[in-house]
């Protein structure tokens, strides 16, 4: 008789279980799906500075601006920080609004995306920054 026969008198089974393996390698898969985010935001990234290679003509209808202490403008008007998704709905009337945003240096990074998501939500599709342009520091006297 064969060592694999079912009715074997000696009744060994000779069957791989796979349910632990299976166990071990969706640990390991979470493991990863968890860690890798957590890995992503570690590295410090400087941004780099570029000059613009061509001047562009202005199309915006609106300008949205950030103060340093994190006063919001729109058109040079002052309003509420949570006021302005209102304000340009009011103005986005045909959704072919565009927006320009100019936000100081200082204004921290959850200001400018505030603003940003309030554009979105506001149903503004086309948005720019406004920087000036970087000067060449070697070459100054």
């Amino acid at each position: 008789m064969s060592q694999f026969d079912s009715d074997s008198e000696s009744g060994t089974i000779s069957e791989i279980n796979l349910t632990p393996l299976v166990d071990v390698i969706f640990t390991i898969l979470v493991v990863f799906i968890v860690s890798i985010p957590l890995l992503t935001n570690v590295i410090t990234v400087n941004l780099p500075k570029t000059a613009p290679t061509e001047t562009i003509q202005k199309v915006s209808d609106m300008r949205v601006s950030i103060a340093a202490n994190g006063e919001m403008f729109l058109n040079q008007e002052k309003i509420a920080p949570n006021g302005l998704e209102a304000e340009l709905r009011k103005h986005n009337v045909g959704g072919q609004l565009r927006v320009e945003i100019l936000a100081d240096e200082a204004v921290a990074y959850r200001e400018v995306a505030r603003a940003m998501v309030q554009i979105r939500r506001a149903g503004v599709e086309k948005f720019t920054f406004v920087v000036l342009p970087e000067h060449d520091q070697t070459n100054t006297p």
